[in-house]
């Protein structure tokens, strides 16, 4: 229910992430932007997401609860992959 609605609220200008089961069975989105340029999220059955990534230098993590609308820093983060060279 909420990789779905994730995978529905994500920008349009953001391409689709590779997606992927955790053996403890959360589901994890992966964007792989080559080298110093990736971004993963770990939504677990509560809505809990996880998220983590590389931009350049810049590292960033962070846990939040998924509501109606995406935490503001997933959003800052998918905008940073969009302005990012796809490889």
């Amino acid at each position: 229910m909420y990789a779905r609605q994730l995978l529905r609220l994500l920008p349009n200008s953001v391409s689709l992430p590779d997606i992927a089961i955790d053996t403890d069975g959360e589901i994890l989105f992966e964007w792989d932007y080559g080298r110093r340029q990736i971004f993963s999220i770990s939504i677990r059955r509560d809505g809990t997401l996880t998220f983590a990534g590389l931009f350049g230098h810049t590292k960033i993590h962070g846990i939040d609860h998924f509501r109606e609308d995406l935490p503001l820093t997933i959003l800052d983060c998918l905008g940073r992959l969009d302005a990012q060279p796809t490889s």
